[in-house]
């Protein structure tokens, strides 16, 4: 791509990133690069660089998801229908250049989905390897108009030559140094074609590990309730809300931890003097009975109800 293409790229991609906090790094990363390729166009420098770049998706919400799949299984249109992201859908490969992030909610909180460029090791952003190492779940799209099982192996490779693989599928071996793995839900794509649901349920019988998969249809809005919960799900976390004694519970606003947490991690994070001055709590969850009592080193489940006593 020439200098003056990506100097196109990024101004036309600047006017739809929506403007929020979540953006604000990497609307600045793209102002940088782009008065970086003006200033080289200025001074009539020549293209040895890679213009590659530095860009980071700050971190928003209850965790980081990155869409990964190959070219137009609908990962643009999945983020639209998800979130109130507005990226560019077309019916061609490689829409999309940059990441766009976008939130997306589930009940009483918002996970961040980064939708990026199809996977591949023919052409690859300085980038896309980074985010895909610092985000907490992968969410893999993939065409159940074609051949989803030989999409998955295709993606398995080529993220295997960035040293990244999802967590259950066997590593390379020897393993590379650096190899990263991460959790992974499935999203198969374009449910409400006519063979969709056979598809699915063939791709469901003939993988070899049991991944969490979602049926979904971004254009008609299948099953996103599904995938939001799976998603969720999949980045291991419990919610927790608090109350004081003899108060109505907050429940508009949960604490947020990962699974194996204890009272002791709740009590830290609502006040340090907490850790030491706890002497018990009471717990309203699917768990115990109301209001049952519990010791610090109780194990915080999904939606629990917990007074604190000190």
């Amino acid at each position: 791509m020439s200098r003056k293409e990506k100097i196109a790229v990024i101004e036309e991609l600047l006017t739809i990133i929506p403007k929020h906090k979540g953006t604000e790094r990497l609307r600045g990363d793209y102002k940088r690069r782009l008065a970086g390729l003006r200033e080289e166009q200025r001074q009539g420098k020549g293209q040895g660089r890679s213009g590659g770049g530095f860009v980071r998706v700050e971190r928003e919400g209850a965790g980081q998801a990155a869409l990964v799949g190959p070219a137009n299984a609908g990962k643009s249109a999945l983020l639209k229908a998800l979130t109130k992201a507005g990226p560019e859908v077309a019916p061609y490969p490689f829409t999309t250049r940059f990441p766009l992030p976008g939130m997306m909610a589930f009940e009483d909180i918002r996970i961040q989905l980064i939708d990026l460029p199809p996977v591949s090791t023919e052409y690859c952003e300085p980038w896309f390897p980074e985010i895909l190492r610092q985000a907490d779940l992968w969410l893999l799209v993939l065409d159940l108009g074609q051949d989803p099982l030989a999409q998955m192996e295709e993606m398995r490779r080529n993220l295997a030559g960035f040293h990244l693989g999802w967590q259950g599928a066997a590593p390379p071996d020897p393993r590379p140094a650096g190899w990263k793995e991460q959790p992974l839900v499935i999203a198969a794509n374009k449910l409400d074609l006519p063979d969709g649901m056979d598809t699915l349920e063939l791709f469901r019988e003939m993988l070899a590990k049991p991944f969490p998969v979602f049926g979904v249809s971004a254009e008609e809005q299948m099953n996103l309730d599904d995938l939001r919960k799976g998603s969720f799900d999949a980045l291991g976390l419990v919610r927790v809300y608090t109350k004081i004694p003899g108060r109505e519970a907050d429940l508009k606003t949960p604490f947020l931890f990962k699974k194996g947490s204890t009272l002791l991690d709740l009590a830290g994070a609502v006040h340090r003097d907490f850790i030491q001055k706890l002497t018990f709590a009471r717990i309203w969850g699917k768990n115990t009975y109301p209001g049952q009592k519990v010791s610090r080193d109780y194990l915080l489940a999904d939606k629990d109800v917990i007074e604190l006593h000190v």
